[in-house]
């Protein structure tokens, strides 16, 4: 597993006062901060005191995946920082019985291609992928994005766990394993890491059907939870 949660402690920035008195500052990622893959970060929304560790990233563009728009201090920062925010949340989510109702529907195919067309679309990197919980869109989407990199449903699951802990939800994990990844149209510019494990992956596949043509394993291969097309 490549996602990494951290609170990056020990990291600082400068700061200077009116009267030329530089201060070390301590550099604070934002709740539920990780790196996902090379340039591509999730977390949920950042306040003040996040802002010097989000400049680190250099951020090109910030997807939000929430029903409810974000803080102005955030969509400040970001338009101030020159990121474009994608708001996927506002235009894509299923509203509930109520069609104002604060939360909006349960997560739909139609908002999990879209995201995931954005999340492998080389030209809005550095990208973050945020939420206002930094759990639940958020870790339904990357867990999609992990079963198109063709991880084991074990291991994308436990991603999904280790992120929301005892706030993990049976509906986001099922949505997660049923999600037909065959929906996801691929960008022309694909990130190099995603193109670097859909080769690594195709290479295994044909050791596998090797090795089955021959009779060395059966059917169900070595590699647990991934689906071997002939």
């Amino acid at each position: 597993m490549n996602a990494k949660s951290s609170r990056e402690r020990g990291a600082s920035s400068i700061l200077t006062t009116a009267g030329g008195k530089q201060w070390s500052m301590p550099l604070c990622p934002p709740e539920k901060f990780g790196i996902v893959e090379a340039g591509l970060f999730r977390s949920d929304i950042p306040s003040s005191m996040n802002f010097s560790f989000m400049k680190t990233l250099h951020l090109k563009t910030v997807l939000y995946l929430s029903h409810d728009p974000p803080p102005p201090e955030a969509s400040i920062f970001f338009e101030e920082e020159g990121i474009d925010m994608i708001n996927l949340g506002r235009t894509s989510w299923v509203p509930s019985i109520a069609r104002n109702s604060v939360r909006g529907g349960p997560m739909t195919e139609e908002l999990a291609k879209k995201a995931l067309e954005i999340v492998l679309n080389e030209d809005v990197y550095p990208l973050l992928v945020l939420c206002s919980s930094g759990i639940y869109e958020t870790g339904t989407i990357l867990g999609c994005l992990r079963r198109l990199q063709y991880w084991a449903l074990t291991a994308v699951l436990h991603e999904y766990r280790s992120f929301a802990q005892t706030k993990a939800r049976g509906e986001n994990e099922q949505f997660i394993e049923l999600f037909d990844t065959d929906i996801v149209t691929l960008p022309g510019r694909l990130p190099l890491w995603f193109m670097d494990g859909i080769s690594q992956w195709q290479e295994e596949e044909e050791h596998f059907l090797d090795l089955r043509e021959m009779g060395t394993i059966d059917d169900n291969g070595p590699y647990p939870g991934r689906s071997f097309q002939v």
